[in-house]
């Protein structure tokens, strides 16, 4: 069933704009994809940051093009600055309670 799907996969990489280049590109993040679980490290972040990128590149350039290249967009505006602070918030406070769990919790969890 392995070698369908991935046929599959390949295919259908080639066939939106027939060329290699993408073929490759799906090789790569697949590579990636799998090194990463082989880590244990989570697959959720590189699917969607490689779903969402373009949606996301295309309004940053929008934004970026309203205010005339400048970043101080995202900080003269309330909601952008509110949801700016509250990330850095969440990862402070992420990185200070993986901290504190003890290592020897972290890697019971990964046998289970």
């Amino acid at each position: 069933m392995g070698p369908i799907i991935l046929a599959v996969c390949f295919v259908g990489a080639y066939s939106i704009r027939n060329t290699m280049f993408d073929v490759w590109v799906a090789l790569i993040f697949g590579v990636v994809g799998y090194m990463m679980k082989k880590q244990g490290w989570p697959l959720a972040p590189l699917i969607l940051g490689f779903l969402l990128g373009d949606m996301f590149e295309g309004s940053l350039r929008q934004s970026l093009s309203m205010s005339g290249g400048s970043v101080s967009i995202f900080w003269n505006r309330p909601i952008p600055a509110i949801f700016i602070v509250g990330t850095v918030i969440i990862v402070i406070l992420s990185v200070k309670v993986l901290r504190r769990v003890p290592k020897e919790l972290l890697v019971e969890e990964e046998k289970l």
